[in-house]
């Protein structure tokens, strides 16, 4: 019977001198076996109630001696009673084969059985495993890329696996890892702030670029600074003017979003100060007071003896010696004469000294003690 056209043929001359009671088909060895009560087939004698019919070449052969002692009533095909591990190879000569490593038996019933690759993250290095159970579970840090491994392998960097026959699985986006057979997901890294990585499963994060950077830890994406915030590098947060430094800076233009930090940012210039993490002009040094460098977040004190009445000195010279006579203290603005009963006998007096025993000094602004005068005396 032809399925496609609906049609029976005969199958070559057919059986002679009897009749066929059973059938039976071996599709694995494309053979079809007759049997019942005839003495030939498609023209081949002898053939004592038992032919093959070979759908390949389309011919008629005997089954060995056929059967002579009576007519056949049934067939079936007898599969080899293969060892646990092993699959049926061929039907005619009762072979059986063991699965290879990698694979287990995967069993029908009735002794019909196959090879199967062991699952995706297990593996197996024995022949004749016989059941599923046989494919062992990768281990933690491990994994396999296919199924059918005998060995499993270490998670690659990027990657880790925390159950057992898991299989290893990517970092998330905005992580990172190095370690190679990581067991735990906190293997993974957030990216630092000033670093982002958008993709999964990767060894680093990659530094912003100049002008951009991430709010927080664990960024996949890098953003434009806001505006009056810049980067001193690529890879780092956002600052405001002076606010890494802790001052000694200032905004010295509005500046637009994504701008770097030498755009807008400048030193706060000699004879200023500041501490401000964003301001738009340093303060200038008060009376006493001078920067003689650049980037200052505080001004230097005149020293005792010495004054500067302006603002803005941007020197130690700018600190005017007080002269003899005459005294200040550190961070003056002016000098002072010396008061009566004291003397500053020095360019630059500290403090202006009291009369020593036996002087006197009945003005101000005395370079020296005058003498008691005779008969007369001083504590």
């Amino acid at each position: 019977w032809n399925i496609a056209s609906s049609t029976i043929s005969a199958l070559g001359s057919s059986v002679a001198g009897g009749s066929v009671i059973a059938l039976t088909l071996d599709a694995a060895r494309g053979t079809l076996y007759v049997g019942g009560s005839f003495a030939s087939a498609g023209g081949v004698s002898g053939i004592n109630n038992l032919a093959q019919w070979n759908i390949a070449s389309s011919t008629w052969s005997a089954v060995g001696g056929g059967v002579s002692y009576g007519r056949v009533n049934a067939l079936a095909i007898r599969r080899p009673a293969c060892a646990a591990g092993d699959v049926p190879t061929d039907a005619s000569t009762a072979t059986c084969t063991p699965c290879l490593p990698g694979e287990y038996v995967k069993d029908y019933g009735g002794n019909g059985r196959e090879c199967l690759s062991c699952p995706k993250n297990t593996a197996n290095t024995a022949t004749l495993s016989a059941t599923l159970a046989q494919c062992v579970p990768c281990a933690p840090g491990t994994g396999t890329i296919t199924a059918g491994s005998t060995t499993c392998a270490q998670c690659t960097a990027g990657t880790y696996a925390d159950v057992a026959g898991a299989g290893c699985k990517a970092c998330p986006a905005g992580t990172s890892s190095a370690a190679v057979g990581a067991t735990a997901a906190s293997t993974c890294t957030p990216c630092a702030t000033g670093t982002a990585q958008p993709l999964s499963g990767k060894t680093s994060c990659d530094p912003c670029a100049l002008g951009t950077s991430t709010s927080s830890p664990g960024g996949t994406i890098c953003v434009a600074c806001p505006a009056n915030a810049f980067t001193p590098q690529a890879g780092e947060q956002c600052y405001a003017c002076g606010a890494l430094q802790g001052g000694g800076w200032y905004r010295a233009a509005t500046a637009a979003a994504g701008q770097t930090w030498g755009v807008a940012c400048a030193k706060c210039p000699k004879g200023t100060a500041s501490t401000a993490s964003d301001t738009t002009a340093c303060d200038d040094c008060g009376a006493g007071q001078y920067a003689d460098a650049t980037g200052m977040t505080e001004c230097s004190s005149c020293p005792a003896g010495t004054a500067v009445a302006t603002n803005g000195s941007v020197a130690l010279a700018d600190c005017v010696i007080c002269g003899t006579g005459r005294t200040s203290a550190a961070s003056s603005g002016a000098c002072s004469d010396c008061p009566t009963g004291t003397f500053g006998g020095a360019a630059v007096n500290p403090i202006c000294a009291p009369c020593p025993a036996n002087t006197f000094g009945d003005e101000t602004k005395m370079q020296a003690c005058k003498a008691c005068p005779p008969g007369a005396a001083s504590p």
